[in-house]
């Protein structure tokens, strides 16, 4: 230890020039360090707010309450659209028409068979047969692709085309 101090005694303007390359070389590792965390703020600053100013706590909060906004109305859209599916069963969907001679003496395909019939294949089959002197119109309902009136060979093919029609 003694020799360290006569040292120092003996070399004071070594030791005054060593303490100044330290103190020369701390100050250029501040100004480096300030200078990285002036960026690192620069950024942070840009992530942290947005461009009205907003803080990230209330940009996650606007978030939040957007996310719970969608959540309830998919809620009420999911509710609407389950409500469709069950009505939609009942709307006519499947229909078909032929037209054909009833007689052979009225000339042209003036008679017709119509069927409409919804998702549980229930519906109506009309007909009508047209005459020269007369013409019938008829109304046989349709419960799952059946009647309970007898059918004609035309009334048969049309509900079938329906039922079958892609």
């Amino acid at each position: 230890m003694e020799h360290i101090l006569i040292f120092i005694e003996n070399n004071p303007l070594t030791i005054l020039f060593i303490i100044t390359l330290i103190l020369l070389l701390i100050v250029i590792i501040m100004f480096f360090n300030v200078m990285g965390l002036k960026k690192q703020l620069k950024q942070y600053r840009k992530l942290a707010y947005s461009s009205k100013g907003d803080s990230v706590e209330e940009i996650l909060n606007n978030v939040n309450e957007k996310i719970k906004l969608l959540e309830l109305t998919n809620k009420e859209l999911g509710n609407k659209v389950s409500k469709i599916e069950k009505e939609i069963i009942s709307f006519p969907q499947k229909h078909k028409i032929i037209r054909y001679n009833a007689f052979g003496n009225t000339g042209s395909d003036q008679s017709f068979s119509f069927v409409l019939l919804d998702g549980k294949k229930d519906g109506v089959v009309l007909s009508t047969i047209y005459g020269r002197e007369e013409s019938r119109t008829y109304a046989k309902p349709i419960k799952q692709g059946e009647s309970d009136y007898h059918l004609s060979e035309e009334e048969k093919k049309v509900v079938d085309l329906a039922l079958n029609k892609k």
